[in-house]
């Protein structure tokens, strides 16, 4: 079962075509004051698996997805670049059986110049760490990314489980979004997709923690006063930097007054390497009423 609910900031109107590229330079300032974010709750037996997703009003878009509630398997956008979808497994008993699926939206032609890239990975073995990268060009930013797994004819798996990682690139500047996670079915491929923004003033910024093996630790980076974490995600990091086993289970924008935070929930495995640390990371961007 599902349930929606909106909590709109403003009434979005927008005309503008959604990738249309500017005739120059411009600063990707985020005009927050016209944010809305919609979210579902989604419902399952505990330990089950769930899929669901959550769209933006016409004329809007994605700029971040989140999550909490759940293992998360996989979260990503959809090709019409509206939607947010997620698919996890379900931790708690009754009546707290449920995880939520958040999509940010800003009106068409809020940031100019931006534009989507996406690539699909070959089918791997079955319930191994998979993992990718892809990268926007130099002198942009990453936003509104995710991962996911697909079958054979097209749909998203809801096999994926185990993320460890779905967060803008802690390198490059921010430039590139990076996904890991496995699923059950060996002829799975996965797909990361992400937006890209001139980085006029952006950055990537990310904090940690390391917790005790087999332990679960929360981390939130906050991007400094008159900056937006436009998009962040966990990373699950050995100490080498290469994603290490374990599970996430939050990342999010807790409220809209913690525009500037990101918040994630992880957990590595009991046998990670020690000093595993998990990681949140943030693309920020300057912002604007």
């Amino acid at each position: 079962m599902q349930t929606l609910r909106s909590a709109a900031v403003v009434v979005l109107l927008a005309t503008a075509a959604l990738f249309q590229l500017p005739a120059g330079p411009a600063a990707a300032s985020v005009p927050i004051g016209a944010l809305d974010v919609e979210e579902r709750t989604i419902s399952g037996a505990t330990g089950s698996t769930v899929r669901g997703t959550v769209s933006c009003p016409e004329n809007t878009f994605v700029i971040n997805a989140q999550a909490d509630s759940g293992f998360l398997g996989s979260l990503s956008t959809q090709p019409d670049q509206r939607t947010v979808e997620v698919v996890g497994r379900i931790i708690s008993g009754h009546p707290f059986n449920f995880m939520f699926v958040r999509a940010t939206c800003l009106p068409v032609g809020s940031i100019p110049g931006m534009f989507p890239i996406s690539q699909l990975f070959p089918a791997g073995p079955a319930n191994t760490l998979r993992t990718g990268a892809i990268f926007c060009p130099l002198g942009f930013i990453s936003f509104a990314g995710g991962g996911r797994f697909v079958r054979p004819d097209g749909s998203t798996s809801t096999d994926a489980s185990r993320m460890v990682s779905n967060a803008p690139s802690g390198s490059e500047n921010g430039r590139g979004w990076t996904f890991g996670a496995q699923t059950a079915n060996a002829g799975d491929r996965f797909e990361i997709r992400t937006m890209c923004a001139p980085a006029q003033g952006g950055f990537v910024k990310q904090n940690h923690r390391v917790p005790p093996r087999g332990e679960s630790a929360l981390v939130r980076v906050e991007c400094p006063s008159g900056f937006f974490a436009i998009a962040g995600g966990p990373y699950l990091s050995k100490p080498d930097g290469t994603e290490s086993p374990g599970e996430t289970f939050v990342s999010e924008q807790p409220d809209l007054l913690s525009l500037h935070v990101w918040d994630v929930g992880g957990t590595p495995d009991s046998q990670a390497v020690p000093g595993t640390k998990v990681v949140s990371v943030a693309n920020c961007m300057p912002s604007r009423q």
